[in-house]
């Protein structure tokens, strides 16, 4: 059906107009939350009742999500190092593509990355057992970077006999409607290679994966490996394209440049991706760096550039759910991708908590446009409204025409129903996770924070005995008499006895705090520490070879030059700054989301990493990343 002009504007009209009105709903949300703290313990209190004790039990939840998750990251990456997964692959009698053909196309975005920096992502790529004959690089640059491709040229060159191939792409400027960053030049960067490869038929595009990563993450040898093999050893062609390949995070090279505080944030940003790390959970989203099947970007129309792109990886996750229609599997990788924490301009506590509020403003601001966008296409899904994300055919998710069904047996089509409606139940069931999560995200972590400061200062007698007095106070404004009149029972009971029970959900979630840190701190050492040590034990796998960079390789490949000392037993006195961290998070996404009411752009800004320097190879602190006008 072909749309004329006229009813194209209404309709992007109509998406703006969404956009707007979406934009403002988690500001609007915390205002509303507010009114409901102040008014409703007296005149409606069944309605706090119920909504405090539902925040509560979701905080429980979640957390018991969460400590499940690191558990099982920590047995799964252990378990993950002990898998020859080129074995599996290659003795794999299903698969219709095999374990040598797959080629990796990794998109390095950068702006203003100190060149040491990008020849030491290079070199750990280089040290990779397949790098030679599968690794496709492109190094993303930036045309608003001055000598950027001269940067490019001499890295083309140095390393141009490392992988299969080699280049780069310069992302030009001011580019009518798009939100410059990470995501538009991953986009300008994917459409690139993908004119550079060769996929004249369905299968040679089937070939390919695009992994994309920042300037400073180091992946293992062992990735690329996993990723390979859990493609090729699906058996069905079109539910292998459906998926996205997430590894987890650990930040090991530089933490202890950085103060307890932003370390401690960032270990908490690192155990809070694991809690989507359930095997077979539905939402695993990509954050910095991840694997999507060549065909499927392509035929998503690559990555988001638009004013809502801020989001990025995640973004593109929820870009590609939508696309397939409910489809898209998220498959967690267990093993970690490397990264480093910010720093700030320069090597002070002060610095680097500021850098880390820059950067935390970005992330929430992100986070909310991811949850605009999730809901302004659910929306438009559902009733048939146009949007800016496209709608993947049928025979390119199943293979099978929708108009394909010529009714030739009675039983069969009885078959076909119940496993569609099967099928359908699953997808649904997706689409409810993701959504679920992008309230959690973006609504729920500030409502859980906020009701029960907000039980805390207005319910009689529920907080700390300081507060006596403000709520008392409160309860004599809105009711002409104190609390303590007519013998104590102005509070209405079962308000009472709803904070009283949900004081033992609270209190249940401190063991499993617990077990997050433990957990956290002994995976953190094992892929920080331990596997290193046992492949240094195991000394020369089959994948290993001979390099360029010092020796022998091993199956995990060389490390970043970065390095600092591992996380060491009194770390875990740094978990008594994990409530700062949620509250400091919270105030974070406030901010955020009232800035939202009145603002609909920000200047994207990316804080500084560790720098690499030829004279030292310790880490400094050099502005990296993104600075551009939103």
């Amino acid at each position: 059906m072909t749309v004329s002009a006229e009813q194209s504007d209404e309709q992007s009209k109509t998406q703006k107009a969404m956009a707007a009105i979406l934009q403002r709903m988690p500001g609007f949300m915390i205002l509303l939350l507010l009114l409901l703290g102040f008014l409703a313990p007296r005149y409606t209190p069944l309605t706090f009742a119920a909504y405090y004790i539902f925040c509560n039990t979701f905080l429980l939840a979640s957390t018991l999500r969460t400590a499940i998750g690191v558990c099982f990251v920590w047995f799964y990456s252990y378990r993950q190092h002990k898998t020859n997964w080129r074995n599996l692959a290659e003795t794999c009698d299903t698969a219709d593509i095999r374990f040598g053909e797959v080629k990796h196309l990794i998109v390095i975005p950068n702006y203003k990355e100190n060149i040491e920096n990008l020849r030491d992502t290079l070199n750990v790529l280089a040290s990779h057992s397949d790098a030679k004959k599968s690794y496709k690089i492109c190094l993303g640059m930036e045309e608003t970077e001055l000598a950027c491709e001269e940067k490019a040229k001499i890295l083309v060159s140095e390393y141009k006999s490392s992988f299969e191939t080699i280049e780069y792409s310069v992302h030009p400027a001011a580019i009518p409607g798009e939100l410059r960053g990470k995501s538009s030049n991953v986009n300008w960067a994917s459409r690139h290679m993908a004119k550079s490869v060769n996929t004249t038929s369905e299968k040679d595009a089937h070939r390919y994966i695009f992994t994309i990563m920042d300037a400073d993450s180091c992946f293992t040898n062992d990735y690329f490996i996993t990723i390979t093999a859990t493609y090729v050893m699906n058996p069905d062609f079109y539910s292998r394209r459906l998926q996205i390949f997430v590894p987890f995070s650990v930040f090991d090279r530089n933490s202890t440049n950085i103060s307890p505080f932003v370390r401690q944030f960032d270990v908490s940003w690192s155990f809070a991706q694991m809690s989507y790390f359930i095997p077979g959970y539905y939402f695993c989203p990509g954050l910095s760096a991840y694997s999507v099947p060549f065909d499927l970007a392509v035929a998503a129309d690559f990555w988001a550039t638009g004013t809502d792109s801020l989001g990025e990886d995640t973004r593109m996750t929820l870009k590609l759910f939508f696309a397939s229609r409910y489809r898209l599997r998220m498959t967690q990788i267990y093993t970690p991708v490397s990264q480093c924490n910010i720093e700030g301009s320069t090597k002070s506590w002060v610095s680097s908590f500021y850098a880390r509020t820059v950067q935390g403003k970005r992330h929430n601001w992100g986070g909310n446009m991811n949850w605009i966008y999730s809901m302004r296409t659910a929306i438009s899904f559902l009733f048939n409204l146009s949007s800016d994300t496209p709608r993947l055919p049928v025979s390119f998710l199943t293979g099978v025409p929708k108009s394909n069904n010529n009714g030739n047996s009675k039983n069969n089509n009885v078959i076909a129903i119940l496993i569609s409606c099967w099928n359908a139940c699953i997808r649904w069931l997706r689409y409810a996770v993701v959504i679920f999560h992008q309230f959690e995200i973006s609504i729920w972590t500030v409502h859980v924070l906020a009701i029960n400061l907000l039980a805390i200062l207005f319910i009689p007698h529920t907080g700390p005995a300081f507060l006596y007095a403000f709520s008392d106070a409160y309860w004599s404004a809105v009711n002409g008499y104190s609390a303590e009149s007519n013998g104590g029972n102005n509070v209405d009971s079962y308000l009472v006895w709803i904070v009283h029970i949900t004081s033992y959900i609270q209190l249940a979630i401190v063991p499993l705090v617990v077990v997050i840190a433990v957990g956290f701190e002994g995976l953190h050492w094992w892929n920080s520490v331990g596997r290193w040590r046992a492949d240094e034990v195991a000394r020369r796998k089959v994948e290993g070879r001979e390099d360029g960079f010092g020796g022998r390789v091993k199956s995990l490949g060389l490390r970043s030059a970065v390095t600092c000392k591992p996380r060491q037993w009194y770390n875990l006195i740094e978990w008594v700054l994990f409530p700062l961290v949620a509250i400091y998070f919270v105030i974070m996404l406030v901010y955020v989301s009232l800035m939202q009411l009145f603002f609909d752009r920000i200047d994207y800004i990316t804080a500084a990493k560790p720098s690499i320097s030829k004279t030292d190879e310790g880490s400094g602190s050099e502005t990296g990343g993104f600075l551009l006008s939103a």
